[in-house]
């Protein structure tokens, strides 16, 4: 499926765009990322489960973004 040149998983619970995913599994992604930045927010419990180790950062997000959430 490709949504928005997104490439999405299927997954037990819903779906997730592939490079998300890659990035918690430590997986090759299209662009460079440093996954020991996810991983001081996000812990992988074994094969479909996630879970939160820390709040988020939320000065990563413009005024805009905040309004949105």
């Amino acid at each position: 499926m490709n949504t928005t040149k997104k490439i999405i998983q299927a997954l037990p619970h819903g779906v997730v765009p592939s490079d998300a995913k890659n990035v918690v599994e430590h997986q090759p992604t299209r662009i460079p990322n440093d996954t020991t930045y996810c991983d001081r927010y996000i812990q992988r419990i074994g094969k479909y489960g996630y879970k939160a180790v820390s709040e988020p950062d939320l000065m990563v997000f413009s005024d805009s973004d905040h309004e949105g959430l």
